[in-house]
């Protein structure tokens, strides 16, 4: 058995175990994983790793909060109220830059933020690529979809931290 790297980022018994979660929702057959990180500070708590299936790397990531800015206040494309009033956010295949770098690094993302009736929210980005700027994409499009980011944010296995008031 191969030892889990060690997350790079600030990290404790919070992060770590985010960082645990995202890799256990994430493991499948063929997939493999690297750079891990993990990081927060109280209210929120984040992880991410590097995820290649075969077909290229895919920086997956996962913030857990104990409160945001609902990100559909107001209403705009990709919002959606779910059946126990929570508020889901989606984008998919977004490009990372607004400039000519998009043209050379190619990177965009399928991201999703479901946030819960209480203001906790749990959010989800996946790219096409190991990193979200800075180096190439090496692969098409994300690793996962849209659909698989909202089923992962519908996971009851996260820990979210504490309800806190948006912007202490």
């Amino acid at each position: 058995m191969t030892p889990t790297p060690t997350p790079s980022g600030t990290h404790g018994p919070g992060y770590t175990k985010t960082l645990s979660t995202l890799k256990t929702l994430l493991t499948a057959p063929g997939r493999t994983f690297s750079s891990p990180d993990a990081w927060g500070d109280g209210r929120f708590s984040a992880a991410a790793y590097v995820v290649n299936d075969g077909h290229g790397a895919s920086r997956v990531e996962v913030m857990l909060s104990g409160g945001e800015q609902n990100p559909c206040v107001p209403v705009r494309q990709g919002c959606s109220t779910l059946p126990d009033g929570s508020v889901l956010y989606v984008e998919k295949e977004s490009p990372e830059y607004t400039d000519s770098r998009q043209a050379e690094f190619g990177v965009v993302n399928n991201y999703v933020v479901l946030q819960r009736r209480d203001g906790r929210s749990i959010s989800l980005t996946s790219y096409n690529g190991p990193q979200e700027k800075g180096k190439p994409h090496t692969r098409a499009t994300p690793l996962l979809s849209v659909k698989d980011l909202t089923a992962l944010a519908k996971s009851k296995a996260w820990k979210l931290p504490p309800v806190s008031k948006i912007g202490k």
